[in-house]
């Protein structure tokens, strides 16, 4: 592609994105589905550019998007939040990853005469939903701070979830044998050796940022990321849980320092400054919106059969997830929050690279599956999009309202909503909040 016209597409592409967001605010749809059919026009449609173009680029760009949104999102997140919402965030993210699975599994083993392990590798690359998805649209819905946890850990730890349960599925097509025992520690080692490694990887950043706080630049802490998260996945483990622990770690440094370090960690010294975060949100904006362009120039049109099939599955995920939300969310999420919860059913990065990973270690049907995946990638983005817009209109929130009617029923203490009124059933349009007014305690920068 020539110099010019890619940074021509560059400058457009950037500007189109700003005025998404801003229609998005506006008309509550979210910007990214636009997004993805701008790759789509341009790549499958007209054939103007493709994910060919970005060469090793695009995968690893994938990569950072996920990474730089995970962190930011760790960033506004507080402990008393993942106190609050953790075991419904595991029960969430286990029983919709088990299920959806499952009966994807099952339909293409029936439908499209895959065999059994095929079918299950599939069904786990597509179990779990998209950080990279969810975050960028849910913050700007009306939630409440436990539900917004709640949606970003199911989303983070589901990716890995993904991830683990395709590379064992895999080793078994390999060596043949299977192991319950195997696959669990491997959950667990993932887990807690990522945890462990972004908080004390945290804390150290902070203790060496204080020290050097006028000499350090805004673009220290994402490069320090980048390389948390390398260094955890060469170890074996999920870099991006890591990233995701990072994050949370410096956005609560008040608790180490009232807590562990009264005498070593300073937080008006360390604390990132609204310079910083601005700069994240910046960050997460731009990569964001190209991220949601290389989505759209991936997905394959060249098999409707399988397309139609795509579109089949997303719509029973999308009603899968009803029954789930009824069982694992606690009846003090307001009727609208469950509303929410139960049309998050977005797949995204984790899905697309496994399904690339499928066909380059030639798995049994893995073109058909890598189709299958990028169908089903446009599609649950496309259906979450949409409810997204009609769960605000009175027909189709009513009906969400009325299966959620036991919602809502008890109280709860903690300030529901980043302001102080008490919101409608049916919520207008303009309320909208950045992830930072939720999450946030108030707080002063110099």
């Amino acid at each position: 592609m020539d110099t010019v016209y890619l940074i021509l597409g560059i400058g457009l592409l950037v500007f189109i994105g700003h005025f998404l967001n801003r229609l998005f605010e506006r008309i509550r749809i979210p910007d990214v589905l636009f997004l993805i059919v701008l790759g789509l026009l341009a790549g499958p449609v007209f054939h103007l550019i493709s994910p060919a173009d970005f060469g090793v680029l695009g995968p690893v760009f994938a990569s950072i998007a996920a990474i730089i949104i995970l962190f930011e999102s760790g960033i506004s997140i507080r402990f008393k939040n993942i106190r609050e919402s953790l075991p419904e965030a595991s029960a969430l993210t286990i029983i919709s990853f088990v299920l959806t699975a499952l009966v994807s599994a099952v339909m293409v083993h029936v439908i499209l005469q895959f065999t059994w392990l095929p079918s299950f590798m599939f069904g786990a690359m597509i179990g779990g939903t998209s950080s990279a998805v969810v975050i960028p649209v849910v913050k700007h819905l009306v939630v409440t701070k436990r539900t917004m946890t709640t949606l970003i850990l199911e989303s983070a730890v589901s990716d890995v979830l993904c991830i683990i349960c395709f590379m064992a599925l895999y080793q078994i097509s390999l060596a043949g044998t299977f192991s319950a025992a195997d696959i669990a520690l491997d959950l667990v080692m993932t887990f807690l050796v990522a945890v462990i490694a972004g908080t004390i990887s945290g804390l150290g950043w902070a203790v060496l940022t204080g020290r050097f706080r006028h000499s350090s630049t805004i673009f220290a802490t994402p490069a320090f990321v980048f390389i948390l998260y390398a260094v955890v996945e060469l170890a074996g483990y999920s870099g991006f849980i890591a990233a995701l622990c990072f994050g949370i770690t410096l956005g609560n440094l008040d608790f180490f320092s009232t807590n562990l370090f009264q005498r070593r960690i300073d937080t008006d010294e360390i604390d990132l400054t609204k310079r910083e975060r601005f700069f994240f949100t910046e960050i997460v904006f731009i990569i964001k919106t190209f991220f949601f362009l290389y989505i759209g120039l991936a997905i394959t049109l060249d098999n409707a059969n399988l397309l139609i099939m795509a579109f089949v599955l997303s719509f029973i995920i999308l009603l899968l997830r009803i029954p789930v939300t009824w069982l694992c969310i606690p009846r003090i999420h307001p009727v609208q929050d469950a509303s929410i919860i139960a049309i998050t059913i977005p797949k995204g990065l984790a899905a697309a690279v496994l399904a690339t990973l499928a066909v380059t270690d030639g798995i049994p049907n893995s073109d058909s599956i890598a189709a299958l995946v990028y169908g089903v990638i446009l599609f649950s983005i496309l259906l979450y999009s949409i409810m997204t817009f009609l769960i605000q209109i009175p027909q189709i929130g009513g009906l969400y309202n009325r299966m959620f009617r036991a919602f809502g029923t008890e109280e709860e203490n903690d300030n529901k909503y980043a302001y102080d009124a008490v919101l409608p059933a049916t919520l207008p349009s303009s309320y909208y909040y950045d992830i930072h007014d939720i999450f946030e305690d108030e707080e002063t920068d110099e």
